[in-house]
């Protein structure tokens, strides 16, 4: 995976906090937000929305976001929590996680299955059951994955997936060392199942 490509916002500093000055800000095209960090003192900054919503997907969660903050300088950042308004899902408070100088971070990432139409498992009767779509891992910050996927193609029945099967992507690591399932294919296999009938019909 090649190192991620930092997201640039411009932000401003908040001296004045409140539902008043939110909503004065907002009505000037900015979102409010707050930078915290491990140990460091949290602080409130302004976004420009027009600049947020052309990066505002599922994905923001999964993205490096670098900005220079006044009297503080350059930030490294991922986002926490999006607060959006309930009628209009507009977008009216941001959480910024300050991981400046930080090596690893714990992210939870989600999986994706795929090529669930070739596997060989399903083909022969059996069923997939998803145990987990989401795991828990220790990131890079520049090497921050969107999805970790599971290829089953090759996968038969009765067969598990762990987590020690993932192919995890450079700069990630598991935190959960029990080594839990992620998913099976479970289910009788239709073509043994076929031959055991046919030797009974002719016994």
């Amino acid at each position: 995976m090649a190192e991620s490509t930092a997201l640039k916002f411009n932000v401003e500093l908040r001296d004045i906090q409140g539902t008043k000055e939110a909503r004065a800000l907002r009505r000037k095209g900015y979102i409010p937000a707050i930078v915290y960090g491990d140990k460091k003192e949290s602080f409130s900054v302004s976004v420009f929305n027009v600049e947020f919503y052309k990066y505002y997907n599922a994905s923001i969660y999964s993205k490096l976001i670098e900005f220079d903050v006044p009297k503080k300088g350059k930030i490294n950042a991922i986002v926490r929590q999006i607060q959006t308004h309930p009628v209009t899902d507009k977008v009216i408070h941001i959480d910024f996680q300050d991981i400046t100088g930080v090596e690893f971070i714990k992210m939870t990432i989600p999986m994706h299955v795929i090529n669930e139409e070739k596997c060989l498992g399903i083909k022969r009767g059996g069923v997939l059951n998803v145990i987990q779509r989401e795991i828990q891992l220790l990131v890079n910050p520049h090497f921050i994955p969107r999805s970790i996927d599971i290829d089953i193609a090759n996968m038969q029945l009765g067969h598990n997936i762990h987590a020690n099967d993932l192919n995890l992507p450079k700069g990630v690591q598991l935190i959960d060392q029990n080594n839990p399932t992620i998913l099976s294919i479970s289910g009788r296999d239709e073509d043994n199942e076929s031959t055991s009938e046919d030797s009974e019909k002719k016994a």
